[in-house]
């Protein structure tokens, strides 16, 4: 199971049970080297990192 699925199934299994509980969810997309897909390269104009971030925060917005 992909981390983000895992994270989201545990958060919701706890909300069912009404237990407290604490997720740290540590995305590493942008810590390690980064190889974005191509779509993804020249989106911001300001370098594979800024566009890392972009990409990056698509997916958590998608989450």
């Amino acid at each position: 199971m992909p981390p983000v699925s895992a994270a989201k199934d545990f958060i919701d299994r706890q909300h069912k049970t009404d237990t407290p509980f604490f997720v740290w969810f540590n995305s590493t997309r942008i810590n390690v080297f980064t190889h974005l897909k191509k779509e993804s390269l020249g989106k911001t104009g300001k370098g594979i990192h800024a566009d890392g971030m972009v990409d990056h925060d698509g997916m958590a917005a998608n989450c």
